[in-house]
Order: C-alpha cells, then sequence, then structure tokens
C-alpha cells in the first residue's frame, strides 16, 4: 500500500511548487508514485482524475470532462465517477486495457488535509472480485519471454489460482507461441520491453524491464511460491 502524509512546506523549491494547493500537492505526489496507471482519488462521494488521466476516464468511461480550479495552480482537467457506482466504471476502463490506482481516504474528513493512500493497483489480468469478471469465462495474465531460440510462456488466473507453463524450442515456435495465446485469449500479456519481436497478443501489452523476465530469477520465484527446492 502507498500511503502519503501532508506535504509541509517546502524549502529549497521553485515558488510555483510552494505554493501549490496541498490537495493538487497531495495527488500529483501519489501519481507520481504510479505514473503508468489511471489515479482514481477517493473526494467525498467521488473518485476524481485530473489532467490528462481525466481526458482519458471521459473518453473511455464515457463520463463529463469538467475542471478544478487549484488556486495559483491554476485550473485542470477533471473527471469524476461516484463511488457508489465504481464497479461500473472500473469495468469500462479495465475491458480497453487500462491500469487503475485507487486511492482512499484514510482518515475522516474535518480540519486540514485528509490522509490518502493508494489501497488497491487493478489491471485487465490481475482482476479478482467477482463483480468486476465476465462471467463463465477465464481472465487470463499471460508472460511471454524469449530466451535463445525459445520461448517461454505462462498463463495465471488469478481468480481460480489456475497457473501453467510451457516452453516452444522447435523452429516454429514463434507461430505455435501465436497460436497458444490466440488460445488463451490472454486479457493482460506480460512482456520484455527490450524485445520488439513478440507476436500479435491478444489483448493488453504491458512492457516490464528484461530482468523480471530471467531464468534464475523466475526459477527462485517459482520455488518459493510453491515450497520446493527444485522445478525438476
Amino acid at each position: 500500500m502507498t500511503k502519503h502524509a501532508p506535504s509541509q512546506e517546502m524549502n529549497g523549491q521553485d515558488p510555483a511548487a510552494a505554493g501549490m494547493v496541498p490537495s493538487r500537492r497531495q495527488y500529483l505526489d501519489l501519481k507520481a508514485a504510479h505514473p503508468d496507471a489511471i489515479l482514481l482519488y477517493r473526494l467525498g462521494d467521488f473518485y476524481e482524475t485530473f489532467d490528462d488521466d481525466a481526458k482519458t476516464v471521459a473518453r473511455d468511461a464515457r463520463i463529463t470532462l469538467t475542471s478544478r480550479s487549484f488556486g495559483r495552480s491554476g485550473r485542470v482537467p477533471m473527471a469524476g465517477i461516484p463511488h457508489h457506482a465504481l464497479n461500473h466504471y472500473l469495468g469500462r476502463l479495465l475491458r480497453v486495457g487500462h491500469t487503475i490506482a485507487i486511492a482512499e481516504q484514510m482518515t475522516p474528513a474535518g480540519r486540514g488535509l485528509v490522509e490518502r493512500a493508494v489501497t488497491r493497483v487493478l489491471s485487465p489480468g490481475t482482476v479478482a472480485e467477482p463483480a468486476l469478471l465476465p462471467a463463465d469465462e477465464n481472465r487470463y495474465l499471460a508472460a511471454v519471454a524469449p530466451i535463445g531460440e525459445r520461448w517461454g510462456l505462462a498463463w495465471v488466473d488469478v481468480s481460480t489460482g489456475e497457473f501453467a507453463v510451457m516452453e516452444l524450442r522447435e523452429s516454429d515456435g514463434q507461430r505455435r507461441l501465436a497460436e497458444e495465446l490466440a488460445r488463451l485469449n490472454p486479457a493482460e500479456c506480460l512482456v520484455p520491453d527490450t524485445h520488439e519481436d513478440a507476436p500479435a497478443v491478444p489483448g493488453h501489452r504491458t512492457r516490464f524491464e528484461r530482468w523480471h523476465f530471467e531464468p534464475g530469477r523466475a526459477r527462485d520465484v517459482l520455488c518459493r511460491q510453491f515450497g520446493t527446492r527444485s522445478l525438476t
């Protein structure tokens, strides 16, 4: 959980930052910790989005784009989701491939700035809440990695715990990989950020640093997960 405490006065920073409305500074700090996600910022009875996130949410969740004044920071784009309709709009955003960070109010509203923290991060392949899952359909999170002339493929349904891996060694491994991905139809597929030759991936593609896919690290993670000393 990413936790944010109210900002104090900022010595040595530029005058514009020093004069920023505290809630704006809080929002930007939380957003900086989750730059690749849409940040839903709880503000009373709404989850608000700002700046480019607001434009994206207004378009993909099909809600109204407005604006809000933050004092010296000026007006910024804003789009809000009623808290009682959160799951409905989360479903819309996840279906088009967005990752979403949800910042909740951690202290009661009153005098001063309400403390907020990101309590959940959702992506198309990591949803486990029944209300956000399609009925009678697996929602796989897949990962693809090239290792020399071979391809590795793993997939998991986080809502059921189903997990499988396979390695494709043949000369037509890339074709077979594409066929397996088409069969699985993953909601999200993780790929190394340094590799451009991965086959077309159904659903949303998320790039991760190459070191996440190193065989030795992957082996250690699996051994810890399954409580074993070896995968053989």
